[in-house]
Formats: structure tokens, C-alpha cells, sequence
């Protein structure tokens, strides 16, 4: 995982183990970027909601998702 400033971390997938360490540190939210189709080898959105964790999903597979109306979505979503 890698902190881009205070409170706002990015990595690849994580795993379950990972998603807990993240909570016992103080992260409050998941931000999926998954493109559609793309797997994952568990329930990420349950795993969070297990863990209490806010969990949105917004599909980024290139840059032409990154739309105007995208980029204010991911503005907006819970810190």
C-alpha cells in the first residue's frame, strides 16, 4: 500500500488479511476501481461490510472513464 497524503492509501488488490489490517490502522473506506469483469478471488465488498468499512465502486478500465462526471463521483465518495 502505498500513502498518497493523510489518510488516502492506494495498492492493488487486497486480501482479506489485508483489508483487516487497513481497519485495525484506521481506514474508514474501499474505493474499488475494478474494471467490470475483472475478478477477484473473494467477496471484497462483504469482506468490508464485515469489517465495517464504508465500500463504493467506481470502474476504471482506461482513461476514458475518467469522464467529468467520473472524477466528481470519486470526489464525493465517503472519506
Amino acid at each position: 500500500f502505498h500513502a498518497y497524503a493523510p489518510g488516502l492509501h492506494a495498492s492493488g488488490q487486497p486480501t482479506p488479511e489485508e483489508l483487516a489490517r487497513l481497519r485495525a490502522a484506521g481506514v474508514r473506506s474501499v474505493i474499488n476501481l475494478r474494471a467490470p469483469g475483472e475478478a477477484c478471488a473473494f467477496d471484497e465488498a462483504a469482506e468490508a461490510a464485515c469489517l465495517q468499512l464504508a465500500y463504493e465502486t467506481l470502474p476504471v478500465s482506461g482513461a476514458d472513464d475518467l469522464t467529468p462526471q467520473a472524477v466528481e463521483r470519486f470526489r464525493v465518495l465517503p472519506d
